[in-house]
């Protein structure tokens, strides 16, 4: 029987400064509000870390059918925000392979529990993160 073996790479924030100058601090908090760090001091976490995302990830994702059905693999990468409440948003699929294998990643994270989210300065803060899923077809 053909089964889905979805390997977890890694998850992270995009590597770049989330640190802003003296002159956005002073800008309007609305803006502030809605800004989304590429780094935080403290990184966001899923509830009992990575290995337990990949559990989460592994139980609920569903090969789509007609990928499966043609064999077709390949990496899906997502984008989205981990918010100040730890709740997913901004869901973007960066990198697909079709057959509706990224639409099944967004799915499944919009599904996620909160995360623990992203500090900056002992505050909570919108940090983006990428997420590569692996699509594979093996026999059991």
């Amino acid at each position: 029987m053909k089964k889905l073996l979805s390997l977890i790479l890694f998850i992270t924030p995009l590597f770049l400064s989330a640190q802003t100058d003296s002159t956005k601090m002073a800008a309007d908090s609305a803006a502030e509000d809605t800004a989304i760090a590429q780094y935080s001091e403290v990184l966001p976490e899923y509830p009992g870390g990575q290995e337990a995302m990949a559990k989460f990830i592994s139980k609920k994702l569903k090969y789509p059918k007609k990928a499966r059905k043609d064999g077709i693999e390949g990496k899906v990468i997502v984008q989205f925000v981990i918010e100040r409440d730890g709740t997913t948003s901004n869901h973007t699929i960066v990198r697909d392979i079709g057959y509706g294998c990224g639409e099944e990643v967004v799915r499944i994270i919009k599904k996620m529990p909160k995360w623990k989210p992203g500090m900056q300065k002992g505050e909570a803060v919108r940090v983006k993160m990428v997420l590569p899923v692996n699509f594979k077809i093996t026999d059991e």
